[in-house]
């Protein structure tokens, strides 16, 4: 006991000890200021710098090593300042943009809702209205986002601004129509608007009905279309249905082995026992036969005008 209280006496001792100056400043004098810039360069950490716009007159690009992970339109756009930046540019030389250069950033900013409302919303202030292009390129880019809805409401800026759907916009329609019955109401309502469906058209719905939608009834209905409206189907045309014919009969033969099949085929085998495929074979033999496509026409016979066909008669 007498050890441990001598023990205790000499730690108490040394807690309680004054330092020694002479050690104390030699303990501060060891110590070294480092500023952050060091400190993060010491750790890895990469500074941030905000993107350069180069339209200005002394852009700060020291700092640029190049366009990364890879050089895209968006990347180029932000080194312009973005749409907004690009446009305050255009306005302080005194260059007012037209309905066209909007078009032309419709194509180039980011495909998200943020950059679109975004442009939509420099229409009024630019004292711009939207022209039929506009309208379909936005058709296309919310279609590619997978918002069908959004781009077939699309048509409402058409109507707010008197703007009369043409050929092009119908096209665009028609690739939001991924479902039998999209694809009924679509054809419904360009009839009762007194349109004619054109090849192109055609080929865009017997392909989401193909590829998406993976209905044999469906693609039956449109290919009974094409001879009612007597449209000469092209190779694109052929080459989509005669893939859809290939994949569907590689599914069938896959889940007669048991192995996996897209949901919509398995509804097909059990709730219609294949009938409607059966259906669908038995007529795209007919169909073939009765269309008669020519699979080595020259594509650059759409080009030939009058004079053309009269000089080769």
């Amino acid at each position: 006991l007498k050890e441990e209280k001598l023990k205790m006496k000499k730690l108490l001792k040394e807690e309680t000890s004054i330092p020694d100056p002479e050690n104390e400043n030699e303990h501060w004098s060891n110590i070294q200021i480092v500023s952050k810039e060091d400190k993060d360069k010491e750790l890895g950490v990469v500074p941030f710098h905000d993107v350069p716009n180069l339209l200005a007159k002394r852009p700060e690009v020291g700092h640029i090593v190049g366009l990364a992970p890879t050089d895209t339109a968006q990347n180029r756009l932000m080194l312009m300042g973005g749409q907004s930046g690009f446009f305050e540019w255009m306005m302080k030389d005194h260059v007012k943009p037209d309905i066209k250069t909007l078009d032309q950033m419709l194509r180039i900013i980011p495909n998200t809702n943020e950059a679109e409302e975004e442009l939509l919303s420099m229409l009024p202030k630019l004292g711009l209205k939207p022209d039929i292009n506009f309208c379909n390129q936005l058709i296309i880019l919310r279609e590619r986002r997978n918002e069908f809805e959004l781009a077939k409401s699309t048509l409402q800026i058409m109507t707010e601004n008197d703007i009369c759907p043409d050929i092009m916009t119908f096209g665009s329609l028609a690739r939001c129509c991924k479902t039998p019955k999209s694809v009924r109401t679509f054809l419904e309502d360009f009839e009762s608007l007194g349109g004619r469906l054109n090849k192109e058209i055609l080929t865009t719905l017997i392909g989401n009905m193909c590829m998406v939608a993976l209905k044999p009834a469906a693609v039956e209905r449109l290919l009974k279309l094409c001879v009612r409206q007597q449209i000469k189907p092209d190779k694109k045309m052929i080459n989509t249905v005669e893939r859809f014919y290939q994949t569907y009969r590689k599914y069938v033969i896959s889940k007669e082995k048991g192995l996996y099949v897209p949901y919509p085929v398995v509804l097909e085998i059990r709730d219609n026992k294949l009938a409607n495929w059966e259906k669908f074979v038995s007529y795209y033999k007919e169909w073939l036969g009765t269309v008669k496509p020519d699979l080595n026409e020259d594509p650059t016979l759409q080009y030939k005008t009058i004079k053309d066909e009269q000089r080769e008669t």
